[in-house]
């Protein structure tokens, strides 16, 4: 049966609001600290940070559009590879990486949300800040715009509940208090924006195109050909996973002529792009890249 996890893994890729985060690799820097589930403690070493900004369609309402997301692990990220949170997950769900993700408001040097990067069978969490005192606490929050660094001190002022909808054996809160110092990899910069039937005849549309082909059609091969060579889409070529794929995507029972219809906009940046689509109930995007001089589906 196909691991939930995968399917998580996949939704988060496909439902991308940001502008993007750059995914070129970065000098990690220093955290010292721990994440604690109950009293099992992992060590903190490592700390990387990306800006984010948010697409003005995809901002939820009292979001700032630039964020920071701090990435706090127990071991460097591979060498070579994408330093982004995606990664970071992916390298979590498969037991190779264990430690924390926390999206700051540089502007106010406040917690917005996180979660902890675990194993999927250690009931990894999703947690969005808030109450009066807030649940987290960021101490000492300095951002130093001429060097591109920030630093400072990240604690839980609580023990934290662990969610447990199927009630399984495993932890019951978690906290972690963790210094970091590290540098930030700047947002990418935007290069041009394509709109309309424009947006739709644009290599990065077409690209997006033969991605939803491939899914309706259930070909594996084609979807192996539309996606960027490391996609989570990859983990689900067998008939189950590609049947999961489509209903993701095609909610309604609708054509790839009727989802497809739905872009108005493509967004590119120098390190790839973003394709908008509205919706009824609002406004979905998919991120793309540029591999071996082609455009495929990204995350």
């Amino acid at each position: 049966m196909l691991k939930s996890c995968a399917r998580a893994l996949l939704a988060l890729a496909l439902l991308a609001g940001a502008v993007g985060v750059s995914a070129k690799a970065a000098e990690p820097g220093t955290a010292d600290g721990s994440l604690r589930l109950d009293k099992a403690q992992t060590v903190l070493t490592h700390a990387y940070a990306l800006e984010v900004v948010e697409l003005p369609e995809m901002r939820m309402q009292d979001w700032p559009e630039r964020t920071i997301t701090l990435i706090l692990t127990d071991r460097p990220l591979p060498e070579g590879k994408r330093m982004d949170d995606m990664a970071a997950t992916q390298l979590a769900v498969d037991g190779q990486m264990r430690g924390l993700v926390l999206e700051i408001d540089p502007a106010t040097g406040q917690v917005r949300s996180g979660r902890t990067l675990l194993p999927q069978d250690e009931l990894p969490q999703f947690f969005s800040v808030a109450g009066d005192p807030p649940e987290v606490a960021l101490v000492g929050f300095a951002l130093d715009k001429a060097k591109g660094r920030i630093s400072g001190k990240v604690k839980t002022t609580a023990p934290m509940e662990v969610v447990n909808f199927d009630n399984k054996p495993g932890p019951k809160t978690f906290t972690f208090n963790v210094m970091f110092d590290t540098s930030v990899v700047p947002a990418p910069k935007l290069v041009e924006t394509i709109e309309g039937d424009k947006a739709k005849a644009s290599e990065q549309g077409q690209a997006l195109k033969r991605f939803l082909e491939a899914v309706a059609a259930g070909d594996a091969d084609a979807l192996k050909g539309a996606v960027i060579k490391d996609h989570p889409a990859l983990t689900m070529l067998n008939p189950e996973g590609m049947a999961q794929i489509k209903e993701m995507l095609f909610t309604d029972g609708g054509s790839v002529d009727e989802l497809y219809g739905k872009l108005v906009k493509v967004y590119v940046f120098d390190n790839g792009a973003t394709a908008l689509l509205r919706q009824t109930d609002g406004w979905s995007s998919f991120p793309l890249a540029l591999e071996d001089g082609k455009w495929k589906l990204g995350y």
